[in-house]
């Protein structure tokens, strides 16, 4: 005898897993970005996505069950994704962007992550006139950028 568990209120089965769109999104404010990967708790952030541009905005479409998510995106250098490469992550990671996916699909929480960025302009008055290269180097505390 085969049983099989009936929608509230309709004759048709319910199927087992129901999967809901999910777009996440890394909005880049400084524009200097490429090759960005996505990943989360969704592949047990085993599995990376590779993002698709359009005008500094990565995006990736996911089909994900209930529940709730963490998520970040990181650079590499590498023009297909290798786990050795050196990636540079750039979401904040403690804790990462997260969002919740209720039984009737609705999300709320974080998909959307933006880097906000601002021009900074450095002057150097060489006093003694003998510098011939000046090197800047420049840190964040914020996990935005990389140490550069």
């Amino acid at each position: 005898m085969l049983l099989f568990q009936m929608s509230y209120n309709s004759l048709n089965p319910c199927p087992e897993d129901i999967y809901f769109p999910v777009t996440l999104t890394f909005i880049d404010g400084s524009g200097v970005w490429d090759n960005i990967w996505f990943q989360g708790s969704f592949d047990n952030w085993e599995v990376s996505y590779q993002g698709i541009l359009t005008e500094n905005t990565w995006t990736i479409e996911l089909e994900l069950l209930e529940g709730e998510y963490s998520w970040g995106v990181f650079q590499s250098l590498d023009a297909e994704y290798d786990a050795e490469d050196g990636d540079t992550w750039i979401t904040p990671n403690a804790p990462n962007p997260t969002f919740i996916i209720d039984t009737s699909g609705e999300i709320t929480g974080d998909t959307s992550y933006e880097l906000i960025a601002f021009p900074v302009e450095f002057q150097i008055t060489d006093g003694t006139q003998s510098l011939d290269s000046v090197y800047v180097r420049l840190g964040s505390s914020d996990f935005s950028y990389p140490n550069w």
